[in-house]
């Protein structure tokens, strides 16, 4: 699960929230993630990948791991996550990227992408440019490039095939929609799906 400093996310939303705001849903959309988190995968095998103190003591107060953040980029940070955890207990056998601001996500739809054989996985955003959630199985996880940013669809899926993984796209709605745009906040508050913060 990779974050970002709480006090800087989400800054698309600054024209409707304050900076305390956006740091209220960014830690409640954290503490959201690590629950669905510990509902698909055991404790011992969930990692947070961030540079934020509070996200960590989020992480640790559930009994899940925390990989310091020091590339302040999210392929960057990923790469790194990816090296600490091949480092404690060798490559793994998959690896799901989980970002913290798919609200309408639940464990039966991971655990739905999640379930087919592909080496490589993509769930696509609402506009089919973004990647808002990534599986890599097998061979691809040791060295699946991390395309994350502008297009990052196209990106995945064409290093996928350059690789000759198996791949499978999925266009799922509660995979889809996340918190980016303010039209997106504003159809998660009418769809009350926001995630009330949890007191320090």
């Amino acid at each position: 699960i990779p974050c970002k400093r709480l006090r800087e996310g989400k800054s698309r939303l600054a024209a409707l929230l304050s900076a305390d705001e956006r740091f209220e849903l960014c830690d409640g959309l954290l503490i959201r993630t690590l629950a669905l988190a510990t509902e698909v995968a055991r404790r011992d095998r969930i990692w947070l990948a961030t540079a934020d103190a509070l996200a960590a003591e989020r992480a640790a107060a559930r009994g899940i791991s925390v990989i310091a953040d020091e590339a302040n980029d999210l392929n960057g940070a990923l790469d790194s996550a990816r090296r600490y955890i091949a480092g404690r207990g060798g490559i793994p056998e998959a690896l799901l990227v989980l970002p913290i601001d798919l609200v309408l996500a639940n464990a039966a739809v991971v655990n739905s992408a999640t379930a087919d054989n592909y080496e490589v996985v993509l769930a696509t955003d609402t506009k089919r440019l973004g990647t808002n959630l990534l599986l890599l199985r097998g061979r691809a996880v040791a060295a699946f490039p991390f395309c994350f940013g502008a297009n990052s669809l196209l990106r995945h899926r064409n290093a996928a095939r350059r690789a000759g993984h198996s791949l499978n796209i999925i266009d799922n709605p509660a995979l889809a929609f996340d918190l980016d745009e303010q039209d997106d906040y504003l159809r998660a508050i009418h769809m009350a799906r926001l995630p009330v913060r949890e007191k320090a």
